[in-house]
């Protein structure tokens, strides 16, 4: 019966949605090869041709430096390095970075204070293009979204794990806000927890408080199709907006790219990085991690928020009059923090179409591990992911994953269709558990992958949506103290009271699961 209503509930939703797992999918892992998915294969074909002849065409611009740029490394994830397309954009890339250091007048133009005043966003022209927002000469395109950060070495990390933990400590920050409260988030219940969170938001907003909430339409239940669900959504956006506070809600592409990063910076000084959506079921039964930032990374994620802020629509009353819109953005957005560390971090992003950098590193970062692998979350269904830790295997690492059993929940559907890794792993001596708490509850939607030293966390799962259509954000560091914090989290309250996956037995059961994976491998669902 649960086979048959999962069934019925997500193959309506599958039909509209133009996406295929096929090319990534080889019977034998080993054999896989660089692809694309097939609902971009279009918009590549057409890229091939069209971006490289127009940056080699164009005047040198920051612009154009910055498009070469993020083509050659998204070519080099869809395709592989040495693939000749890949070395073309290369070239391309060489060309524009020579022509780009003879002739950087565009650099010139913009006044030498800006970059002084901002060290952490040096290598990328955010700052730049907000000043000629300013000056209304550019809108904020996608490819904005897709800044190019240094790691900062500054930086104070906390991690915040559990149910409780978490939420009330982020809780607490929201409530001592002073002046600005952004927040980015995938999913909005209309529920306790959702109707919570809408009345402090509100509260702070009628205080003086600027709160700005960009909100995915589709994951708060309130794309088109949606018109019964998303009525108590309205009715909690209605009370939020007349309170003051001010919202933008990009729709997606169809249930292709959506932005599926979950991020909040407060006052300018603290921001939080985390996987956590707003729901009551999220808020107590949910296995997940938060990360609470202080120092440079906090302006670099201030900047990802603003950049999506305007891209999709939203205002800042700050922009009038250029110098003058420039100084305030400064002195109201990136403060300088009351604490911080030693942490080197880096931000990584994924904009679909423009950067695939939390991907590529997921593949680098597994592949090349030589002491250990700990991956855990709730959806797989990737096989490149699965020829990463296949290699890291043997390479000598101790390689753990860790998936949610899927018994509770729709998202049976993708441990299904992980069943065909799951064995290999087994062959090939890979740990795998399913998801216990101690006390029994079996709900995971941690995003962890921790390699060596390394450990990558923030909104991307490890499904094609996640690693190729959706926007994602991550943080990766090398931070001892950190990484120690995951690894003791992942041994004490992940993997202890988790239990080893098991081959299924009984030649039914194999058919079972084998006519599963058969209707839904071309397929995965959202959230």
């Amino acid at each position: 019966m649960k086979t048959l209503l999962k069934i019925f509930f997500v193959v309506p939703l599958l039909l509209s949605i133009n996406l295929s797992a096929g090319q990534y999918e080889t019977d034998d892992v080993a054999d896989i090869v660089y692809d694309l998915p097939v609902a971009d294969q279009t918009k590549l074909n057409q890229d091939l041709d069209a971006v490289p002849s127009v940056v080699e065409s164009s005047a040198v611009s920051v612009e154009n430096f910055r498009k070469s740029y993020n083509y050659l490394k998204r070519i080099a994830v869809l395709k592989g390095e040495k693939h000749k397309k890949t070395l073309k954009a290369a070239q391309v890339f060489e060309n524009q970075k020579s022509l780009f250091k003879n002739e950087n007048r565009e650099l010139l133009q913009w006044s030498t204070e800006v970059f002084e005043t901002a060290s952490p966003f040096y290598t990328n022209d955010f700052l730049g293009r907000f000043q000629q927002w300013i000056n209304r000469a550019v809108v904020m395109t996608e490819e904005d979204q897709a800044l190019n950060f240094i790691a900062t070495e500054n930086n104070k990390l906390e991690l915040f794990t559990g149910y409780a933990n978490y939420h009330n400590k982020l809780l607490s920050d929201i409530a001592n806000a002073k002046e600005t409260i952004h927040m980015q988030m995938f999913g909005w219940h209309a529920d306790g927890y959702g109707k919570a969170l809408a009345e402090i938001l509100s509260e702070r907003a009628q205080k003086g408080i600027k709160v700005r909430l960009i909100l995915d339409k589709f994951s708060a239940g309130m794309s088109d199709f949606m018109f019964v669900t998303g009525k108590p959504m309205k009715e909690i956006l209605k009370t939020m907006t007349d309170a003051g506070v001010e919202l933008v809600m990009p729709s997606g592409r169809g249930f292709n790219r959506l932005d599926h990063r979950k991020l909040y910076v407060i006052d300018g000084k603290i921001a939080w990085s985390t996987g956590y959506t707003i729901s009551d079921y999220m808020r107590n039964d949910i296995m997940d991690q938060g990360t609470r930032i202080q120092g440079d990374l906090t302006y670099q994620m201030q900047a990802s928020f603003l950049t999506t802020w305007l891209y999709f629509g939203g205002e800042l009353g700050e922009a009038q009059g250029p110098k003058e819109a420039m100084n305030r953005f400064m002195k109201n957005y990136f403060k300088t923090p009351d604490e911080t560390g030693s942490a080197k971090v880096k931000l990584l992003g994924n904009i679909s179409g423009v950067r695939l950098d939390v991907t590529q590193d997921y593949y680098e970062k597994i592949s090349k591990a030589k002491k250990q692998v700990i991956v855990v979350n709730r959806n797989f269904a990737d096989a490149r992911f699965a020829k990463a830790l296949l290699q890291a295997k043997k390479n000598g690492a101790e390689v753990i994953v860790v998936l949610e059993e899927g018994t509770t929940s729709i998202f049976g559907l993708y441990n299904i269709y992980a069943q065909k890794y799951l064995n290999k792993f087994k062959n090939a001596g890979i740990k795998t558990y399913y998801f216990r708490d101690k006390d029994g509850k079996a709900l995971l939607h941690s995003k962890i992958v921790l390699t060596d030293d390394w450990v990558s966390t923030g909104s991307a799962n490890f499904d094609l949506f996640s690693l190729f259509h959706n926007a994602e954000q991550n943080l990766i560091t090398q931070d001892l103290s950190y990484v120690q914090d995951v690894r003791q989290h992942l041994l004490n309250d992940v993997i202890q009271y988790s239990h080893e996956y098991v081959a299924p037995k009984g030649i039914f059961r194999k058919f079972t699961l084998s006519l599963k994976a058969l209707l839904f491998k071309s397929y995965e669902v959202i959230f």
